[in-house]
């Protein structure tokens, strides 16, 4: 089957190759000074199985139909260039980026130096999250500006096609508990949510308030994690005494989980944990005049169990912070239903 000048060629390559119909277009000439004449030079689009699947793909890349074009290894970008481009873009953009914002995201960039020369194609959620997990302990913005960093470049990486997937939604993103001052909800306060307990903003402060969960579990939490019958949880993230922990499900809040059990996660509108904290749920908490952050509902979770005199190791059971005592922390069993009776001294209401 011959072709039209300036259609592009379909060339069966030599050897065992899975895909061995090339689909290559011509891109220029250059002089070839052995053979003393032009060669064509070509572009190759794509590679297919079967020759059938390879004439299609060339009509309709020759149609102007958007097609998906081969990217050589060498031809990918790495990381680190994915990066510049990506701040080259946010600072040519209307808001800009401040001296102080740019310095922020190279110190957050230089961390993920285990990958900044591996092409981002070949990058997986298995390299980047051990670099999370290695600055576990650092503070709660450093930890929030390397979430912003990578998922910038993700992004960035997606809108060009760069990638297939981008997996940054899947991280474990914990760090430090915050320096910023946190206090815990008044009981009026906590009344007040109960009054516009049909908001989501509410409704998330009050899981948090009656469960003492972080914002990152909160952002994780799904149905498969919820046993409504038994009213206790299995999540958690951080330590690995917070990992995969029994979280009671005080009786109070039943009504709002039960409610939410439809979708992926219980909380989508928390998926982008610094957009949901700065422009969803601060504006909501100064509109109700309680000037608070998605964290003070653990602070308070454990305030109110200490005042209602929850034994401290049960208390740090809940919370998923790390017991010491080895006896308590190994050989001391605790049922569910133990830890749900704990969270019900919690009265409100």
């Amino acid at each position: 089957m011959r072709f039209p000048n300036g259609y592009g060629s379909i060339l069966k390559l030599s050897g065992k190759r899975r895909k061995p119909y090339a689909v290559r277009i011509t891109v220029g000439t250059s002089w070839d000074p052995e053979r003393e004449r032009l060669t064509q030079k070509f572009k190759y689009l794509e590679y297919f199985e079967k020759r059938a699947d390879a004439v299609l793909y060339l009509a309709n890349y020759n149609s102007g139909m958007r097609v998906k074009e081969h990217q050589s290894l060498q031809d990918a970008l790495t990381v680190a260039e994915v990066y510049e481009r990506w701040i080259a873009e946010r600072e040519g953009s209307k808001k800009g980026l401040s001296d102080s914002l740019r310095s922020s995201y190279r110190a957050a960039f230089k961390k993920f130096a285990p990958i900044h020369k591996k092409r981002i194609r070949n990058v997986r959620l298995a390299d980047v999250q051990p670099i999370f997990d290695a600055h576990r302990d650092m503070s709660e913005s450093t930890v929030r500006n390397m979430k912003i960093v990578i998922r910038g470049i993700y992004k960035y990486a997606m809108r060009y096609e760069l990638v297939e997937q981008d997996f940054t939604d899947y991280l474990i993103v914990e760090g430090e508990e915050s320096k910023e001052i946190h206090h815990p909800f008044t009981k009026t306060q906590i009344r007040t949510l109960w009054k516009h307990q049909s908001d989501p903003v509410a409704q998330y402060a009050l899981v948090t308030i009656y469960t003492g969960m972080r914002p990152a579990e909160m952002t994780l939490l799904a149905p498969e994690d919820i046993h409504l019958s038994d009213r206790y949880i299995v999540q958690g993230v951080k330590t690995d005494a917070g990992r995969d922990r029994v979280i009671p499900i005080h009786r109070d809040i039943i009504p709002i989980i039960s409610a939410r059990m439809g979708g992926k996660r219980l909380f989508p509108e928390a998926q982008s944990e610094d957009y949901f904290r700065e422009n969803v749920y601060k504006p909501y908490m100064e509109e109700l005049e309680m000037p608070h952050l998605p964290h003070d509902g653990r602070h308070t979770c454990a305030t109110l169990m200490e005042k209602m005199k929850v034994p401290r190791n049960r208390r740090k059971l809940i919370l998923g912070h790390k017991i010491k005592d080895i006896t308590d922390g190994v050989y001391v069993h605790v049922e569910p239903s133990e830890l749900v009776a704990e969270i019900d001294k919690i009265c409100i209401l």
